[in-house]
């Protein structure tokens, strides 16, 4: 895999963290209806922060799976034997605990 493509991947993992963050200051400025109440700003902005990542841990795992490919992205770049391992090697690790990752929510969610 070309170092450029895991490098825009490592920055795309990001997108999810500033989605969050999008929609709890969306919250702070429009509202939020909770419990026949609208809350604007900062407790709007504190709802929003808790429904969209819960949202995105429980029912859409996308965060767990980003964490797990920062924390195997920098372990390869950090610790030298993990380095030696080929790429491809690497890569099918890296799909495995991302399912893993994604796999563990939904599980505890929905069972």
């Amino acid at each position: 895999m070309n170092p450029k493509v895991k490098k825009v991947l490592f920055a795309l993992t990001f997108l999810p963290y500033a989605a969050v963050l999008f929609i709890s200051l969306m919250c702070a400025v429009f509202g939020i209806d909770f419990f026949f109440s609208t809350a604007y700003g900062l407790d709007g902005f504190l709802l929003g922060l808790l429904f969209s990542a819960l949202v995105m841990v429980a029912f859409v795992p996308v965060i767990p799976v980003c964490v797990v490919f920062h924390v195997l992205y920098l372990l390869r770049k950090i610790v030298p034997f993990i380095r030696k391992i080929s790429t491809k090697t690497f890569a099918v690790i890296c799909v495995i605990m991302c399912t893993i990752a994604a796999a563990i929510p939904l599980i505890h969610t929905y069972l």
